[in-house]
């Protein structure tokens, strides 16, 4: 797992949010249009046919709103469609015949795990795909309804925080429901996630 696209990630954040506070959208659609270049050029490099067609219903989506609700309507799109495209991940997982995302996961991390583990993780698959799905209604709610200085500060800061406070309470969890098997720290699980490769981890 490299470290550049959250690097990416959070400056556009700070970008989209600045942009917002000062009442000046077009930085932000900047950095919107460089990270979607950048996507594509990935994309054709890797031949990568699945991540093309997603980026041409992206861009037709981004356009459309372009056309309905303007620059900033091309900022909403963003927050939806990352957490619906995590829960998506996670629930393409969890149909049947299939290997939920946690379970690879922990399966990759150390091979072997007891039937105990795995109904565990499956169930953490479970909450993540929900818990994606719930920022994503959460994120177009507030596109909607909110002020956009309150929009931003949810999507750009507190949606983030709350993956990681997330992350953290089932962390804590699993060491209270899986006592007695063993389970790996906080250092060496995000030292395991670093080595990772998601986009492996991603395919079929």
């Amino acid at each position: 797992m490299k470290l550049w696209p959250m690097l990416l990630l959070a400056g556009y954040a700070l970008t989209v949010h600045l942009s917002v506070s000062y009442g000046y959208p077009l930085p932000a659609v900047l950095a919107l249009a460089a990270l979607l270049l950048l996507s594509l050029v990935q994309a054709i490099v890797r031949r990568d046919r699945s991540s093309l067609v997603f980026l041409a219903l992206y861009v037709l989506a981004t356009l459309l709103m372009l056309r309905f609700a303007g620059l900033y309507g091309m900022l909403f799109l963003p927050p939806v469609a990352l957490n619906l495209a995590a829960a998506l991940f996670f629930m393409r997982g969890l149909l049947p015949g299939r290997t939920d995302l946690i379970t690879r996961i922990a399966l990759h991390v150390r091979p072997h795990r007891s039937a105990r583990v795995l109904r565990y993780t499956r169930r953490v698959s479970w909450a993540w795909m929900w818990f994606s799905l719930a920022l994503a209604l959460l994120s177009a709610m507030l596109a909607v309804a909110a002020p956009l200085e309150v929009w931003s500060l949810f999507t750009n800061f507190i949606n983030y925080l709350l993956l990681g406070a997330f992350f953290g309470a089932e962390f804590a969890l699993r060491h209270i429901v899986l006592r007695g098997e063993p389970t790996a720290g906080l250092r060496e699980t995000l030292q395991a996630l670093s080595r990772v490769d998601f986009r492996r981890m991603f395919q079929p």
